[in-house]
């Protein structure tokens, strides 16, 4: 990233910048001339220029080693690096498609701790806390072993009240992305003491455990979410109810998803879209325990909520009527039957003729004639919803 001078006000004048351009170009014992020096001395921003233009190669093969030069000759001649310039090495090193090795790590530790002994003398924290958000969104995604130290270093350093929550939460994710999934809990708790977590907070913390197969520590997560009546959003219920129906967990039971799905409803405003995996895994688990009123149930909280049915949610309705059938509980089948075609959906072939011939078999023509009257047997059926 070169900078260009277009009136007399730039910073740098067009023999300054071409030395700058000499040495970002040129092999690595090449030296800063003494004019670029002064610059830089007196220039914190064109600092930043020049560590961008190194930040910014990273990717190419000796170009740490060149920005560390830099830095070294810098000091050595007596222009101190500012902290914009660390900043610019962190987010160069965060911005990386590869992931940090060890050596890296320790470079973006040490930058970020110049960077934070220089801000310690800023008198407005507010300035330093937007300056490490900024970097938190290059580093969360890419994480540091040491997230969280990090981060307990700025919170030190200023005694201001740290109030933006996304930062709290970049740096939540950072750990979480290093593998130190306590460390992710620890600054939540810290967080909480701070009265600044929200919803996100903990449902990332809870996603990370679940993910591990640490159920108990999800748990404990989500009580500690209630204590602060903070009120869970619907990605974090239907994270569990995912959880506890594809890891087949033996402690899942019928009343705990029944809970989990009043959640879901809770968090649900009509029209909103659920996760149409959550609806078949219930679905299909509530056939297994021969629940099946509570999954007619959980078909008529998403009508009453003018939710779309999927699909996959409507084959599993009809094998919830065919299982209603076969028990011999007309009444139920019948009156899910009359619902599902009241609002514009239609059976397939095989739930209709499974229904009639159990019918006809135990005498209940009446039954029949009601259910001829609103379904054309004879017709193909699909599992869309019939257009208007």
């Amino acid at each position: 990233m070169f900078l260009h001078c277009t009136n007399a006000k730039s910073w740098l004048s067009n023999r300054v910048l071409n030395c700058f351009r000499f040495y970002t170009t040129t092999t690595p014992c090449s030296q800063l001339s003494a004019q670029l020096l002064n610059h830089l001395k007196h220039n914190r921003l064109q600092q930043a220029h020049v560590m961008i233009r190194y930040a910014k190669n990273f990717r190419k093969a000796h170009t740490l080693e060149r920005s560390l030069d830099v830095l070294t000759e810098m000091r050595l001649k007596g222009v101190e690096p500012s902290s914009q310039s660390y900043m610019q090495l962190i987010m160069g090193l965060a911005l990386r498609v590869t992931p940090l090795n060890k050596e890296e790590e320790k470079w973006m530790q040490r930058w970020f701790d110049e960077f934070l002994r220089i801000e310690s003398g800023n008198t407005y924290p507010k300035k330093t806390f937007n300056k490490f958000k900024k970097l938190m969104r290059c580093v969360y995604y890419k994480g540091h072993p040491n997230l969280k130290h990090m981060f307990y270093a700025v919170l030190n350093t200023f005694p201001t009240k740290l109030e933006d929550v996304e930062t709290w939460n970049l740096v939540i994710a950072g750990c979480i992305q290093s593998q130190r999934i306590r460390d992710a809990e620890q600054v939540l708790e810290r967080a909480r003491m701070e009265q600044v977590a929200n919803s996100t907070s903990f449902r990332m913390v809870i996603q990370a455990y679940l993910v591990k197969g640490d159920q108990s520590s999800a748990n404990r997560v989500l009580k500690h979410m209630l204590q602060d009546h903070i009120v869970a959003d619907k990605a974090t219920y239907e994270i569990f109810i995912q959880y506890c129906l594809t890891r087949k967990q033996k402690k899942t039971s019928i009343e705990m998803l029944k809970q989990l799905w009043q959640g879901v409803l809770m968090t649900t405003d009509r029209g909103d879209v659920i996760h149409p995996e959550i609806t078949v895994l219930l679905t299909n688990y509530y056939k297994r325990r021969g629940a099946l009123e509570e999954a007619e149930q959980m078909y008529l909280d998403m009508k009453y909520k003018q939710l779309t049915i999927t699909k996959e949610h409507l084959q599993a309705l009809n094998e919830i009527i065919i299982q209603f059938v076969n028990k011999q509980q007309y009444i139920s089948a019948v009156s899910l039957i009359f619902d599902l075609v009241g609002q514009g959906y239609t059976l397939n072939q095989e739930t209709i003729t499974h229904i009639t011939q159990s019918l006809e078999a135990n005498n209940q023509f009446e039954t029949i004639e009601q259910l001829t009257s609103v379904i054309p047997l004879l017709k193909p059926h699909d599992l869309t919803k019939e257009e208007e």
